[in-house]
């Protein structure tokens, strides 16, 4: 485009072909345009439905604008063929496609300011101003007003199409970009200066306005292209300077300079005139009496904002009086500290809460009220907090103006503008009687531990005493079946202390470590009877596990009845062999086998029916552990009991 622009300078823009070189760059670059404008309206139909109607009229628009060009070229080869009034024609046809596009761009519910509309209408009214004074006028002067008519028809839609994207401007939607409606308004700006100059052509001919009108319609179809590359892409302004002079726009309020500076160039251009007509001196005179009306209008806005502004000042200090009596009145300390920890607000509340007045805090670092003890904690929460950008709680002590130290509940808030730390907002309560209260549950408790250890101390002790009574009894009985019937009830006695021992060595007075107390257990039952482990090997497996009293005592009286048996009657007259015992977690549930590879327990005796008092006791407390029990048969005897721990059951 820039090289076919040049062109017509090098071979002479009196040259025959130099406009021929420029017709072919509009056509050019208005046939790219349109393949892009059938790109973006396509890419709209499929990722924006809400977009894709206005950018299929604007592509109509270019389509037609793109034929009318051709047309052009095609005269410029051929200047007999007689295309020019469908030309013009078809120029005419392409503006309200364009108008009706920009409009279907305006955010609905469509709303336009009174002031808004004044300043739209006082840049059309300056654009009709100049255009007459550089084309109509001279038209007029030298043709009658059926031969102008054209040249006012193109006028007249020059500014409706201003007006659309001026309206456009004002009334931005979401399905458009602020860079995109700026593309789309270079495009307008530089299609109505090249009419202006390709119409003033006709009134006093120079090849240069013939040259500058084409460059400036190509330029006219190289906006309307970034146009929908820039919606295709949703480019917007993001440049810090873009984004620095938005800003200064935004608060300048540079609008409303445009409708002086406007009545200014046209007022100046009248008094150039030496014999200006009664148009344009209208015309300057309804531009003037508009900026007045519309400074009446910015005069009564003015008023009525200055009306909002003391209505919200006296809301604002109905607000922070308030305010001020809340915080005064609440019991909690409310505080908002900065980025380095100073306060920068304090509650009335303060004085009575610590002792200081909320002057004497601010500007103050918070850490400089924590206990000494506590200001760790309270920094590693802090750093949580920060971290996670989320509330966190935590309890100190805060030191008090008198000296004295006050527990403290403070949930603290970390502030961000985006990713910058800004802060603390944090809310305090005194929690002192909450902590005294637990200060004096917390004995309680321990007093109560203290005496449920005694009280499991003087249960093991007094069952020792019971066993070693019946161990006393045993010496001065000779019948061997009394001397095993006080054995078990010794060795079941100790199954029982071996429980309250642990749980009064435990440190958690509900659960023992089951896996220490079957140790013993077993190893206290081989040492009673005396089994030499180089015979009767003992081979245990035990897993880790804290299982309570309630299934602790009847699982240990289990295993004393089936190894008991085991050892008296699996191996009869020396004879060698193992005793296996084995504890395993399953999904909740525990495993316990004991096990023995001796002689096995007779084909006539099942534990279910069984009329010994040791098996009716094994299934007695199988049933009272909710279990089941296998026995298995097979190169001695083996017990599978399957139970899980007992729940807790509340003693009344």
């Amino acid at each position: 485009m820039i090289f076919l622009s040049i062109l017509p300078l090098y071979v002479g823009l009196n040259h025959s072909s130099s406009y021929l070189f420029s017709s072919l760059g509009i056509v050019l670059i208005n046939l790219l345009t349109v393949s892009v404008l059938i790109y973006t309206t396509y890419w709209a139909f499929n990722n924006r439905r809400e977009s894709w109607i206005p950018w299929l009229f604007i592509l109509l628009g270019q389509l037609i604008y793109a034929t009318a060009e051709m047309a052009y070229l095609i005269l410029a080869i051929y200047p007999n063929m007689p295309l020019l009034y469908i030309t013009d024609d078809l120029f005419m046809i392409n503006y309200p496609f364009f108008i009706a596009g920009f409009f279907m761009f305006i955010k609905r519910p469509f709303k336009l300011k009174t002031k808004n509309l004044i300043d739209i209408i006082i840049l059309m009214l300056a654009a009709f101003f100049l255009i007459w004074f550089l084309l109509i006028e001279p038209s007029l002067q030298s043709h009658s007003l059926s031969a102008s008519i054209e040249r006012i028809l193109y006028l007249f839609m020059d500014i409706l199409i201003l007006f659309s994207i001026l309206t456009l401007l004002i009334n931005r939607s979401q399905k458009i970009s602020e860079l995109t409606i700026v593309l789309f308004f270079g495009t307008v700006v530089s299609q109505i200066v090249g009419d202006v100059l390709f119409s003033y052509n006709v009134v006093d001919p120079n090849s240069v306005y013939t040259w500058v009108s084409c460059v400036l319609y190509m330029i006219t179809s190289s906006f309307t292209f970034l146009a929908g590359i820039s919606f295709i892409k949703n480019v917007n302004f993001d440049s810090k300077p873009i984004q620095s002079l938005n800003k200064f726009l935004e608060t300048s309020n540079w609008v409303s300079y445009i409708p002086f500076i406007t009545v200014l160039v046209t007022y100046s251009i009248l008094l150039l005139l030496k014999t200006p007509s009664q148009v344009l001196i209208m015309c300057v005179g309804i531009l003037v009496a508009l900026v007045v009306i519309r400074e009446l209008i910015s005069l009564d806005e003015l008023k009525k904002t200055q009306k909002d502004l003391e209505k919200s000042k006296e809301l604002i200090e109905e607000s922070e009086a308030q305010l001020r009596f809340i915080s005064s009145n609440m019991m909690d300390l409310v505080t908002e500290s900065n980025n380095e920890f100073e306060y920068k607000f304090v509650s009335n509340s303060s004085q009575p809460f610590l002792g200081y007045t909320a002057q004497d805090m601010l500007g103050n670092d918070f850490f400089d009220y924590i206990h000494p003890d506590d200001v760790d904690k309270v920094k590693e929460t802090v750093e949580r907090a920060i971290e996670n950008r989320s509330s966190a709680r935590v309890e100190c002590r805060y030191k008090k103006a008198d000296g004295e130290n006050v527990w403290v509940e403070t949930i603290k808030k970390p502030i961000f503008n985006e990713n910058e730390f800004k802060g603390f907002i944090c809310s305090s309560r005194d929690i002192s009687p909450q902590k005294e209260n637990e200060r004096i549950i917390n004995d309680s408790l321990h007093e109560k531990e203290v005496l449920l250890r005694e009280i499991h101390h003087r249960v093991k002790n007094n069952l020792q005493i019971i066993s070693s009574l019946l161990n006393l009894q045993s010496h001065y009985i000779e019948d061997e079946e009394t001397l095993d019937v006080l054995m078990e009830s010794k060795n079941r006695i100790k199954t029982m202390a071996i429980v309250h021992e642990e749980l009064y060595r435990s440190p958690n007075l509900t659960n023992i470590n089951f896996k220490e107390y079957l140790e013993r257990l077993l190893s206290n039952l081989f040492y009673s009877y005396g089994i030499n482990g180089e015979i009767i090997e003992p081979k245990f497996d035990l897993e880790e596990s804290n299982i309570s009293i309630d299934t602790a005592i009847p699982c240990g009286l289990i295993i004393n009845e089936l190894v008991t048996n085991s050892l008296k009657y699996a191996f009869p007259k020396g004879r060698k062999g193992k005793i296996e015992v084995s504890l395993k977690s399953n999904g909740g549930a525990y495993i316990l086998k004991i096990a023995d590879n001796g002689t096995g327990l007779p084909e006539g005796i099942e534990p279910e029916n069984a009329e010994t008092l040791g098996l009716q006791l094994v299934n007695s407390l199988v049933r009272q552990i909710e279990g089941s029990m296998e026995l298995i048969r097979n190169n001695g005897t083996e017990f599978k009991i399957s139970f899980s721990e007992m729940e807790y059951e509340k003693r009344v």
